[in-house]
């Protein structure tokens, strides 16, 4: 069976090539939109969701998908869920990077990544976690 620690979403994700540990750079909890930003409107921000999976029995290897998908305040869903392959069939542990170099903005409130996994045979996606960020139009500048 395959689990999830956590998922964060940063300005940037960094692995250091030696250890291959990483550093998750400006944690990212919310976005201030300048009051003359069209709405609704794509915010070019670079943004990392990551998240790390690892075994629940580790003698056991695993395969599975992650579907990742923004819902938007008014409830509906990004029309395009990104989706990652976790293969945990030769290591006990892997993290899964989504670079985001925008984001579609229709207006304030609260978006969340939603993150479902997929086991390798199964049919069914089951909830794994909710990522808030959230979004307030109208910041000046100079408070930003």
């Amino acid at each position: 069976m395959i689990e999830n620690a956590w998922c964060v979403l940063c300005t940037r994700c960094i692995t250091d090539s030696s250890s291959n540990n990483v550093t998750l750079t400006d944690v990212v909890e919310q976005i201030n939109v300048p009051p003359d930003a069209p709405i609704p409107g794509t915010a070019p921000v670079q943004m990392d969701f990551v998240c790390l999976w690892y075994r629940s029995n580790p003698t056991q290897p695993a395969r599975a998908t992650a579907r990742t998908s923004l819902i938007r305040p008014d409830g509906t869903s990004s029309p395009n869920p990104v989706l990652v392959t976790i293969d945990l069939t030769q290591f006990q542990r892997l993290r899964s990077i989504i670079r985001i170099p925008a984001i579609e903005i229709i207006s304030s409130g609260f978006y969340y990544f939603r993150v479902e996994l997929r086991l390798d045979g199964e049919d069914n996606w089951r909830p794994i976690s909710r990522v808030p960020l959230q979004v307030v139009l109208g910041v000046p500048a100079a408070v930003q």
